[in-house]
């Protein structure tokens, strides 16, 4: 008897639930098509310069609207905003960093039906700035030319993808030579990017990829802005090994003895070679290294 009563009960409440929804998708509104206004960007211009257009639909008849535009103001920054007369006034202007308000109002009988853009807001990107914007139109109010409230109106949110068209490595790192096992040393790298428009920022923040010290030879490390890539090259060298033979042994330390007494010039990688203590000069104490990396390699 028990198990009956709790299988009635199950199949109650199965049906309670199945009312419930059926119940709350009339309360629920049907979202409209027609969302009343639109937003439009513009390309990326000279100076990294962005338009965006508000458009009100020409299907409706507006006596006034107050509506906000929100923004990544990370990406963008604001510079100016104009508004356009149509049988009316429109201002714009920045309310607060990521907000920029829209009003229109007319007293003619016409109204505004749209058309032609309401305003036009201009930002400009972010210096270094690589991401996604959002820009979405919040409807704070909006009238018929009846003066009757219109509800339900908005727009749908656009987005504006902010990313380089090439890259280009414009002071590479001060560090070209590497022993085994280092660290890559990133100090003095300027990676520069050319957005559409012909603007150029240098980057803060990127990918990089492809170091690997683990062995000596040439090493290209790429770096990374969304699909755009640039590389340079470092050298890595094995501790002692002054001819680049990748062997360490007498004729390496017979080479710095030779530089110790000699003085002659050297190139940057030799001296890198044979400096191995890194105090800036070749002589008998980078021999005392020379000893003990060729008995660590006997």
């Amino acid at each position: 008897m028990r198990q009956k009563n709790k299988r009635w009960g199950r199949g109650a409440a199965a049906f309670l639930l199945c009312v419930l929804l059926i119940a709350c998708s009339f309360l629920v509104p049907a979202v409209a098509a027609d969302n009343g206004f639109s937003i439009s960007v513009g390309s990326i211009e000279n100076g990294g310069l962005v338009r965006v257009h508000i458009f009100a639909d020409e299907s409706r008849r507006f006596g006034g609207f107050s509506l906000k535009l929100r923004y990544t103001d990370t990406l963008l920054r604001f510079q100016s905003a104009q508004g356009f007369a149509h049988n009316g006034v429109v201002t714009a202007g920045l309310e607060k960093e990521g907000v920029v308000s829209v009003a229109f109002a007319t007293a003619s009988d016409t109204g505004y039906t749209g058309g032609d853009p309401a305003c036009e807001i201009v930002f400009q990107i972010a210096d270094g700035a690589v991401g996604t914007a959002e820009l979405s139109l919040l409807v704070a109010e909006a009238i018929d030319t009846a003066n009757a409230p219109l509800t339900g109106l908005g727009a749908d949110p656009v987005t504006l993808e902010v990313t380089p068209l090439s890259l280009e490595i414009t002071a590479p790192p001060l560090r070209k030579f590497y022993f085994c096992g280092e660290p890559l040393d990133l100090s003095g790298l300027a990676v520069t990017a050319t957005f559409p428009g012909g603007v150029q920022a240098v980057l803060t923040e990127y990918a990089v990829r492809g170091f690997q010290s683990a062995v000596p030879g040439e090493t290209v490390v790429t770096v990374r802005s969304g699909k755009n890539e640039a590389a340079f090259s470092v050298l890595i060298v094995l501790k002692g090994d002054v001819d680049a033979n990748e062997l360490v042994n007498t004729e390496d330390r017979a080479l710095i003895l030779q530089q110790a007494a000699d003085r002659a010039a050297l190139s940057e990688e030799q001296q890198f070679r044979m400096d191995l203590n890194g105090d800036g000069v070749v002589d008998g104490f980078d021999v005392l290294y020379e000893n003990r990396y060729i008995q660590e390699n006997a």
